[in-house]
């Protein structure tokens, strides 16, 4: 009788050792899948994103660009940094506008350009403003650095828009306007 048990007793460890070895491998199969499927998706949502940044207005991606920084924006939780973002976007706004120009694409995206390049603009001077504020934590020269970039952006934009204007005569009116009163409010503080 101590041999049946005995017998019993291997035979249950063989078993045991054989499921754990599936196990193991059934368990390493799935995690390498999961592995390779996170890496697709975030490598690959990465990659679009990258190339949605080099979108400019009227392509396919731009609107996942618009995304990402929307995206970008809320995950930014301190107002300098804030600012320092939207004066990126700011410029890269006046890129594309510039670089659809010295394509020649049609008006109707070149005012859809103006139109993002102003609500940028609006941005941006939003959150200045919130640096700027008396009961802000910035000290002067960090104030007077995101300031001082700002009213170089601006003084740029309205030259870019007296050449914009230049070829596509009604369309930037209103943009170039803006700006200026940009420039005015700059004046202001």
């Amino acid at each position: 009788m101590l041999s049946i048990t005995l017998e019993n007793a291997n035979s249950l460890i063989y078993y045991s050792n054989v499921i754990n070895f599936y196990t193991y491998i059934l368990m390493k199969k799935l995690l390498s899948i999961v592995l390779v499927v996170v890496l697709l998706l975030g490598g690959g949502g990465f990659l679009l994103a990258t190339a949605a940044d080099a979108s400019t207005p009227g392509d396919a991606l731009y609107a996942i660009d618009l995304v990402a920084e929307d995206i970008q924006r809320a995950l930014t939780t301190d107002d300098l940094a804030l600012a320092e973002f939207e004066q990126d976007i700011l410029e890269e706004r006046a890129e594309e506008v510039e670089l659809i120009v010295e394509e020649g694409v049609e008006g109707e995206v070149v005012q859809d350009a103006l139109d993002e390049l102003e609500k940028q603009r609006d941005r941006t001077q939003e959150r200045l403003l919130t640096v700027m504020s008396e009961d802000s934590k910035y000290n002067e020269a960090e104030r007077a650095e995101v300031t001082l970039r700002y009213e170089k952006l601006v003084q740029e934009q309205i030259q870019k828009m007296e050449e914009v204007q230049i070829k596509y005569e009604n369309v930037t009116g209103e943009a170039k306007k803006g700006f200026e009163d940009a420039v005015i409010t700059l004046e202001r503080w």
